[in-house]
């Protein structure tokens, strides 16, 4: 018993640490699950830690980069932490003057600081954006290492962390019992994360597919306004190697709500008379523009008469843009291009909404220019003409 009563006061702190602190890690994880969720269901959401382009969790969450073997790296974390939580508990219920389960909590640590490091290291140099709860999890991580080096120097200084991560091992290899109910209980939490990682993938999938999908010929613009596609085709001459380019225009289309070009040459959509008018400076590859986008559709599909936008492209690609003096938004530029020789077949507003609605994917499967004219079905002939000869890099 005084065996047992000194293990208990050597270790019984740190594991009740560790306790607390993974529970803190699932709430910071939670809350980094509701974001991930929300950016990619609701394109209008903003998060309270989208304080810039270099610090936003939303763009983090919005890369491909939030997610490992397809499931949401926040869930990863969560199941990590319930894992570690029910390790300590174990150990505080059962402290005798063998050191459970001391090892294998510095193992999981170890692998959760490195994961840490790895994903830190992504934000960083791939992203170009931190995760301000992202980061309070490399925190969790750090701290869950400090409490699992301090408990492996309580619980055996004189075994190195490989030696006690091989007794613990052993020692519940021995315990046929202990080691089922162990298997049962990390198998339940594994695939109920699975099924709600399927769920939420699920989810976003339908609203992605949703929001980029025509319907009847017409692209969505706002919960009740759209853009009616000409049925037959715009009107354009591309002759051989002499191609002149022709625009379509935008009249004659039906649509609910008036386009055109101003004295300058810039598409303007919404009233013909306006009470406001919007000059958006926008980029394809922004994520704030493309939350700004999302709204002043749903602002003109309330108002129709009242509001109209006049898009000016803006890209923040060094490519085209004189202001911009290190890579960026690398794509931009060609995405410009693309809406512009779209609305030279008087398709501008359907390519530019398309090209914000499914920036995403876009920017994850790098899309060619040629792959985004086929989607509002424009002539790829005349697209071509109007493009320009194949950048090298593409």
């Amino acid at each position: 018993m005084d065996v047992t009563a000194a293990a208990i006061r050597r270790t019984g702190p740190f594991l009740l640490s560790i306790t607390l602190v993974c529970a803190i890690g699932i709430g910071v994880a939670v809350e980094l699950t509701r974001i991930y969720l929300l950016t990619n269901l609701d394109p209008s959401f903003e998060s309270f830690c989208a304080v810039s382009a270099g610090v936003n969790c939303e763009t983090v969450a919005a890369s491909p980069y939030a997610r490992t073997l397809g499931v949401a790296n926040s869930l990863w974390a969560i199941f990590a932490y319930a894992w570690l939580m029910g390790m300590a508990a174990w150990g505080m219920a059962r402290r005798g003057a063998d050191r459970w389960p001391a090892g294998v909590i510095f193992g999981v640590s170890s692998a959760l600081v490195a994961a840490a490091a790895v994903l830190f290291a992504i934000m960083e140099l791939v992203i170009g954006s931190i995760c301000i709860l992202c980061i309070g999890l490399d925190l969790v991580n750090i701290a869950l290492f400090v409490l699992a080096w301090a408990l492996w120097r309580s619980a055996g200084r004189e075994h190195g962390p490989l030696r006690l991560l091989g007794d613990d091992l052993r020692w519940i290899w021995r315990r046929p019992t202990s080691l089922a109910a162990a298997a049962v209980v990390t198998g339940g939490l594994f695939v109920g994360m699975l099924q709600y990682a399927r769920h939420v993938e699920r989810k976003i999938a339908l609203a992605h597919a949703a929001r980029g999908t025509a319907e009847d010929g017409r692209l969505r613009i706002g919960p009740d306004a759209y853009v009616q596609a000409p049925p037959g085709g715009p009107g354009h001459v591309c002759q051989g190697g002499a191609c002149e380019c022709r625009d379509g225009g935008a009249a004659g289309r039906g649509a609910p709500v008036q386009m055109g070009r101003d004295e300058e040459g810039h598409e303007w959509i919404g009233a013909s008379a306006p009470k406001l008018l919007v000059q958006e400076f926008t980029d394809y590859e922004c994520p704030f523009c493309r939350k700004a986008h999302m709204r002043l559709r749903a602002l003109m599909s309330r108002s129709p008469g009242y509001l109209r936008t006049v898009h000016r492209n803006f890209p923040l690609d060094q490519a085209c843009n004189p202001a911009i003096t290190k890579p960026f938004h690398e794509r931009a530029c060609a995405l410009a291009r693309v809406a512009y020789c779209a609305g030279r077949q008087g398709r501008f507003w359907e390519m530019n909404d398309y090209l914000f609605q499914r920036a995403p994917t876009i920017r994850q499967q790098k899309t060619e220019p040629r792959d985004l004219a086929r989607a509002p079905e424009l002539d790829l002939e005349q697209f071509d003409c109007c493009f320009g000869p194949k950048e090298p890099d593409e």
